[in-house]
């Protein structure tokens, strides 16, 4: 055995649980790109897929049941279960076990009479589902997907309800002051088991995906709502408060959090992540009081989590996509800890934004289609979970390997020429290896931050642009162009001669007032590069170049909400702050179907689109589409007729004077699986901090 390398063996305690991961994306596997939507689920290392059927709209919704209808018989005219049965199938061709979970009941199928005692009347979408409409509704589908009907494949885990706890799902949520929601869900979950257990006997059964957060008055915190449901008491001992029983396999939350992954609630009797093992200890209790009809223990599965990133959210709230892949690996490990068997998480691919503002997904949305999404970190920390913590006697590592392969992993330590191997683990059958490093690891010295020796403007003259306004440079006139022939012509509030972004040489730029200060270069072609400096603290839409007529076309960059902000017949937004009123080099690229941006020599957002091509006026300070003028500085804008490849636009940056810090990656951990070529991502010595952001939709 080398210096340095320690073989160890996964932990006993860690062969008795698995973590089976899924995903749920409603959106994307209803759509014409289903097929490779499911594809991707698999190779991100799901085992499961959570399909969600909308019960009112897969049969009659009317307010009374149509003479003639059978709602337990899955081949009855009036159900259509098209979609339902090419999302089984493809869940099935590509290895996955489907999560049928349905809610939303038809209006015939509720209790329709006036309840003037009741609380929140009818705002929910389910007023006291009937249970037995309930039954024959899940017995429908468990027969459809029973194995053997019309060639259909078989499905074995069924959920009851999305988010039972609040009003908009199911109401009412109190009666008479009381919890009321967990009693009667507890009446439509027995003859729902009872309903999916007499098609097959070894069907699972998971109740609700409870979630997280007690609104006033419009939903039950989930610890109430389970201990409700489960006749078990508060307090650090839950004790049985009645006889009920309840007919489950698992209980689902949603687990959603305003923070990282031990993040906990501020509420009593919620539950976001860093509270899961209370939900844990409670089913545990209530399984112990004999509370649960099962056959197996009775799991804690999370059917619905993620956080969105920044980017391609805008909102400074958003978790920045660096952060969150850390945060996700983490999550996973902290989720296997408190006992929770299976998480699924919410989107494979992000929504279309404006529209949407769930920017959750595992991959980019392109503006292309599905089979041109950019993969974020986030899938590698999904695909393969790796953590190290430090603890008393070495440091701890945990990870999971892809699928949940059995293997061999060796864990390696980054350092700044290699990797370096500090351990060959063994993962058991559910894929899951942990052990306690004892050899000494410390983070290791990092190089010196790289630098340059040639000068900026030689740097940006060897690539050729088209057109080059130095805007100050070294003295004549401050808005000609360097190579070409469009000198600009300055209107409104723009003073020159203010310091300028480059340390190294004599430099000014210029200043905008905000409010009509633009330099208008000419009318311009559809660039393929973009190259300047800018500076300013404007927290809102800062054209600092276009070349966009009236009509909105072409070519935007600047900064919307103090991030990079490109528009190019398609919105890309960057992750890193750029309006704090330092000098920031900002790079546009387009290569013909992909779009980037860079942030101080570093890639900081891109995507795929096919814009339109085109030309117009183009103004450095100014958009004429939204009609907004940037206040700040700018400085050194270069054009070009082709796409500056990353190399270059990293040459450049360097040759302004300022340095690109050392790979942030070294001192970390990776786990890397032997035979497969799997890698995890690093995981830094120090675990990533907690930190206020936006579970999603910000």
């Amino acid at each position: 055995m080398g210096a340095g390398l320690l073989l160890l063996v996964s932990s006993a305690a860690a062969a008795s649980r698995p973590l089976r991961t899924a995903i749920v994306d409603p959106v994307t596997y209803s759509s014409p790109g289903a097929a490779l939507g499911f594809a991707r689920t698999h190779a991100a290392g799901a085992t499961l897929v959570r399909l969600n059927v909308p019960w009112a709209s897969s049969g009659p919704a009317g307010a009374t049941k149509p003479a003639g209808f059978d709602p337990s018989n899955p081949a009855d005219p009036a159900y259509d279960f098209a979609s339902l049965d090419q999302q089984v199938r493809l869940a099935a061709a590509n290895g996955l076990q489907p999560v049928i979970s349905f809610d939303t009941a038809p209006l015939w199928a509720q209790d329709q009479s006036p309840h003037p005692g009741s609380y929140g009347g009818y705002t929910g979408n389910s007023y006291k589902p009937d249970p037995q409409a309930v039954a024959q509704f899940a017995h429908a589908l468990a027969l459809r997907y029973g194995g053997a009907f019309a060639g259909l494949p078989r499905v074995r885990y069924w959920q009851l309800w999305n988010e039972p706890n609040l009003t908009g799902f199911l109401s009412p949520q109190f009666e008479n002051g009381k919890p009321f929601a967990a009693v009667w869900f507890r009446g439509m979950l027995n003859a729902f088991a009872t309903a999916v257990r007499g098609v097959h006997s070894d069907n699972v059964v998971i109740a609700g995906g409870l979630a997280p957060i007690a609104i006033p008055e419009a939903a039950t915190a989930p610890l109430q709502f389970m201990r409700t449901l489960l006749c078990m008491s508060a307090g650090q001992n839950p004790k049985p408060t009645c006889s009920d029983r309840s007919s489950l396999d698992a209980i689902a939350l949603h687990p959603y959090t305003s923070g990282g992954p031990r993040h906990r609630a501020f509420e009593p009797d919620n539950v976001v992540l860093g509270d899961l093992p209370e939900a844990k200890k409670l089913l545990d209790a209530a399984a112990a009081a004999g509370h649960i009809r099962s056959t197996i223990r009775p799991e804690l599965w999370v059917t619905e989590f993620t956080w969105d990133t920044r980017p391609a959210d805008p909102n400074p709230l958003a978790t920045p996509i660096g952060l969150q892949s850390q945060w996700t690996a983490e999550a996973l490990y902290r989720m296997w800890k408190a006992g929770v068997t299976t998480v699924t998480w919410w989107l494979l691919r992000d929504l279309a934004w404006p529209q949407s503002p769930f920017q959750s997904g595992l991959y980019f949305r392109s503006g292309i289609d599905i089979a041109h999404d950019i993969a974020k970190p986030t899938l590698k920390a999904f695909r393969f979970p790796f953590v190290t913590f430090r603890q008393r006697g070495g440091r701890l590592v945990w990870g999971r390997t892809p699928g949940g392969r059995r293997g061999k992993v060796v864990v390696e330590q980054r350092l700044p020429a290699r990797w370096k191997r500090l351990a060959t683990l063994k993962a058991n059958a559910n894929g899951i290896f942990s052990s306690v490093l004892r050899n000494r690891i410390v983070q290791p010295k990092a190089p010196p931050a790289a630098s340059s020796a040639t000068t900026y403007s030689r740097a940006v003259l060897a690539d050729h642009p088209t057109d080059y306004w130095r805007l100050g440079g070294h003295g004549g006139n401050a808005t000609a162009d360097a190579v070409g022939q469009r000198t600009g012509v300055v209107s409104g509030g723009v003073t020159f001669g203010s310091r300028g972004a480059l340390l190294h040489e004599p430099d000014t730029a210029a200043s905008f007032d905000g409010s009509g200060g633009a330099i208008k270069v000419g009318s311009m072609a559809s660039p393929r590069t973009v190259e300047l400096w800018l500076k300013t603290k404007d927290d809102g839409d800062t054209a600092a170049f276009s070349n966009r007529d009236a009509l909105g076309r072409f070519l935007y960059l600047g900064a919307f909400e103090r991030i990079p902000y490109a528009f190019d017949g398609f919105t890309l937004f960057g992750g890193t702050t750029i309006a704090d009123n330092r000098w920031h080099h900002l790079v546009y690229t387009y290569s013909g179907i992909t779009g980037r941006v860079y942030v101080d020599g570093r890639l900081d957002a891109s995507n795929t689109w096919l814009r339109t091509d085109g030309q117009a006026l183009a103004s450095i300070g100014f958009d004429a589409s939204l009609d907004k003028y940037f206040k700040g500085s700018i400085d050194e804008v270069a054009v070009y007729d082709r796409p500056l490849p990353a190399a270059r636009v990293r040459i450049h940056y360097l040759a302004s004077g300022r340095t690109i810090p050392p790979n942030p990656d070294i001192g970390g951990l990776r786990a890397r699986l032997l035979g497969s070529g799997a890698t995890s991502l690093p995981f830094p010595l120090k675990a990533p901090p907690d930190r206020h952001v936006l579970p999603f939709g910000g």
